[in-house]
């Protein structure tokens, strides 16, 4: 018990660790919610019947699989991660009637962030515990 308390008060003076292991959780935290993020949108997308586009407001049948493919992650800076898909019609897809394209939309990427970003602050704080060794 009392290595334990030691080590508490060892963190609690050293600022500069405590600062790194915060910093380094989030980003951890961060990229791994970009992941849970990037499957959810990639997850929601089916195959179409014949070929048919989904419904307005669903998220995108799929059709060649091409958008469903580059739903990429990218961790930007430690504590800013993007989640994009690297295919020029996927922001007409998501966001519908966009630069003159009168087409609805299909919103997949939005979504599954609203679905999972409330796991994030577990995420962390279950980071911040692993990596502070309590």
């Amino acid at each position: 018990m009392l290595f334990v308390t030691s080590m508490a008060v060892s963190y609690f003076l050293d600022q500069e660790k405590v600062k790194k292991i915060a910093r380094d959780s989030t980003a951890k935290s961060l990229v791994h919610m970009g992941y849970i993020v990037r499957k959810t949108s990639r997850d929601s997308m089916e195959r179409g019947i014949d070929g048919k586009p989904s419904d307005p407001g669903d998220p995108p049948n799929i059709q060649s699989g091409r958008l469903r493919r580059n739903v990429r992650v990218q961790e930007l800076a430690w504590n800013h991660v993007q989640v994009f898909v690297n295919v020029k019609y996927a922001a007409i897809i998501e966001l519908g009637d966009y630069y003159g394209h009168k087409v609805e939309a299909r919103p997949y990427l939005v979504p599954a962030l609203q679905k999972e970003y409330s796991r994030l602050p577990g995420m962390v704080s279950t980071e911040l515990n692993t990596q502070a060794h309590w």
